[in-house]
């Protein structure tokens, strides 16, 4: 029961975290703008978050957390933190470029700075409690909230930094790198709307209710 449980829950999570959205913006921009380790950290703090959503799901506060004030309140400060991120790429994508090197680590976000932002970004988005809670629901698992929570977060955790590993190894390639300087401005403004869109989904969220 157990391995046939973690193994579809796997497979619907590899699913789910491959899908372009705010952490992956997060992670991607960070693996060319700054060092490999940077963007691992990141990775690492997107993991974080999305096994607290995990737990909380376990726990069946998700559905709390995505219902009444504190569900709109949750949803209004993602959104704003989203807005945010995104409106900092567009603003860059106007300026005129900067000086420096990119994927230096020199200059970059120290370890705790690049784990916090991979945190803040994954709980900016009160949907990934919200679909975990859903697939514990769906699945028809009979299984504890702690046994969900044993099972599901070493299962989140590993399956993102994976997955988030062999992106990071194809983003600080060389040739990645070269190709982003030529793409730079267009990518940063691409990003920043990717960013914006997952805000506005957010918000346009609280009109069905």
């Amino acid at each position: 029961m157990y391995t046939q449980f973690a193994m579809q829950f796997m497979a619907v999570w590899l699913l789910q975290v491959s899908t372009p959205g705010p952490n992956f913006v997060r992670i991607s921009h960070s693996a060319l703008e700054n060092s490999r380790i940077a963007a691992l950290a990141v990775a690492a703090g997107s993991a974080l978050g999305n096994m607290m959503w995990c737990g909380l799901a376990a726990l069946g506060a998700a559905v709390a957390a995505n219902s009444g004030g504190v569900g709109v309140m949750l949803r209004i400060a993602g959104a704003v933190y989203l807005c945010w991120l995104g409106c900092g790429f567009i603003r860059r994508a106007l300026s005129p470029p900067s000086e420096g090197t990119v994927g230096s680590s020199e200059d970059g976000p120290t370890i705790g700075n690049s784990v916090r932002t991979g945190v803040m970004t994954s709980l900016a988005n009160p949907q990934t409690a919200l679909f975990f809670a859903t697939y514990f629901l769906m699945s028809g698992s009979k299984l504890s909230a702690v046994e969900l929570w044993l099972i599901g977060s070493p299962i989140v955790a590993v399956t993102t930094l994976l997955w988030y590993a062999v992106v990071i190894a194809i983003l600080t390639h060389p040739r990645s790198r070269h190709k982003y300087l030529t793409i730079r401005r267009p990518l940063d403004f691409a990003f920043g709307a990717l960013l914006l869109l997952a805000a506005a989904k957010l918000i346009s969220a609280l009109t069905l209710w």
